[in-house]
Order: C-alpha cells, then structure tokens, then sequence
C-alpha cells in the first residue's frame, strides 16, 4: 500500500483547503479529502501490484522457465522487495552457495531482466530496472489524477 501522503502531495491545493477548511470549522472537508485520497492509493497500489506480478510472471517466462526451486526462480520472487541487490544480499536471502547465486544472477542478467549497475565481481550489484519504470509510471499516474 502506497503511502497516502503520495496521493495527497500530488494534489497541494486539495490538501491545504481540507486542513484551512478544518481549522476554520469545516470538519466534513478535510476528512473527506482524506477519505478520496486512502481510496485513490488504494486503487493504484492494487493495479499496482498487478502489473509488479504481471511483470514477474514476464521474467519468468524470458528467464526460460527456471525451476522453481532454482536461484534465477528465486532471485525473480526477491525482486520486488530487494529491486537492486548485491550477489551477497541475494545469496543470504536465497540461501544458497555465492557460485549458484551468481550463475542465477548471470541468467537474469542475460535474460534482461536485471543489470549490473557496479563494478567488480564479489559484490557486484544488480537493479532491476523495468520495475523501476513501471514505479515512475505509477507515480506520474497519481501526480496526474
């Protein structure tokens, strides 16, 4: 769930009437404003979350279908909650050797569906940069309702 005040920054105006409203003695106004804003956030969080998964279900089809107990299939599920990871970060959170969680991040990287953003190779790190897109939009689409 995004926070509200996302919503309620992307419209200054609204949110500044609601609380002067308030002060001056209009309780209805500000809590309605609220109220809009709680259900604005909670629409977008949800198509949100369904676009996040839509796109998971897209990596793993172009990281060709990795089992599921294999460390591409894992490192696909940590992405939307770790968008850029280190191979070390990745490898504690999937639990296996630092070797297996390389040749998973190698494939995802191969795949497109992640890309090295640092030098080196012990601690290299990785972002996913399609999610990130897809929040930027998400955030462009609350600023313009």
């Amino acid at each position: 769930m995004p926070p509200v005040s996302v919503v309620l920054a992307a419209r200054p105006g609204s949110y500044i009437a609601g609380l002067v409203g308030f002060r001056e003695g209009a309780v209805d106004a500000w809590p309605y404003a609220f109220a809009g804003a709680t259900r604005t956030a909670a629409e977008v969080a949800t198509d949100l979350a369904n676009r996040v998964e839509e796109l998971r279900s897209g990596w793993i089809e172009r990281a060709g279908r990795p089992r599921r107990d294999s460390a591409a299939a894992k490192v696909i599920d940590l992405i939307p909650a770790l968008p850029i990871l280190s191979a070390p970060t990745a490898r504690a959170a999937i639990g296996v050797s630092q070797q297996v969680t390389l040749l998973g991040l190698k494939r995802l990287e191969e795949a497109g569906i992640l890309r090295q953003i640092s030098p080196g190779t012990y601690d290299r790190q990785f972002a996913a940069t399609e999610l990130f897109e897809l929040v930027a939009e998400y955030e462009a689409r609350i600023a313009g309702r």
